[in-house]
């Protein structure tokens, strides 16, 4: 991050690892960068598992979003959580809470998440993604918040603004990126026109 602090997974060996505890996320500043999670250990509020963290995104003040797959006793579910690590001001210590999961619900909405897209955190700590809720026709999200207070900046089917004959087709929303001042940039494909011109910036 801009703040020099770093988050990285690293690969575990000897002390009685094994396959399923091999990697853990670290992060901190570079002089001494401490444990986040290790893959193995218990998921915050979801009855699972953390498999191997990936797709992480730090901010200056060192807080880190992540995506990680998910595993209960006999099945692993691919990139099925987002999380926000957050270090403690005097310890060094990170807290790690959940921002979204395989099974909870879209705000407003009774559909379920399966998946997520690698997520893009600001230096204010506000997260955004893309959450897939589909199984067979793509139902996808585009949120931003933190832990408890999400919001949905764009669905799957909703009209663009301005032009209400123009729906978005949300199988294809690019992962998002995240301003300091909390605006979302991402692509997706639109409806209505031809192929040629069926993808758009917003």
């Amino acid at each position: 991050g801009d703040g020099g602090h770093v988050a990285y997974v690293s690969g575990l060996s000897g002390g009685g690892t094994v396959t399923t505890t091999a990697h853990a996320l670290f992060a901190g500043l570079p002089s001494g960068p401490g444990l986040v999670v290790r893959q193995g250990e218990p998921t915050p509020s979801s009855g699972l598992n953390f498999e191997v963290p990936g797709s992480l995104n730090i901010n200056p003040t060192g807080h880190v979003a992540f995506r990680s797959s998910l595993r209960s006793s006999t099945t692993l579910y691919p990139n099925s959580g987002i999380y926000i690590a957050s270090p403690n001001d005097v310890t060094g210590a990170y807290m790690v809470e959940k921002v979204a999961s395989r099974g909870d619900n879209p705000p407003g909405s009774a559909a379920t998440f399966l998946t997520f897209s690698a997520p893009s955190i600001n230096p204010a700590g506000d997260v955004a993604f893309m959450g897939e809720a589909g199984v067979v026709a793509a139902n996808q999200y585009l949120l931003v918040g933190r832990p408890g207070k999400l919001v949905t900046v764009a669905h799957t089917g909703e009209p663009i603004v301005g032009n209400s004959s123009t729906p978005l087709i949300a199988d294809r929303f690019s992962d998002p990126l995240l301003s300091t001042n909390g605006a979302v940039t991402f692509q997706a494909s639109i409806g209505g026109v031809d192929a040629g011109h069926n993808a758009a910036l917003f």
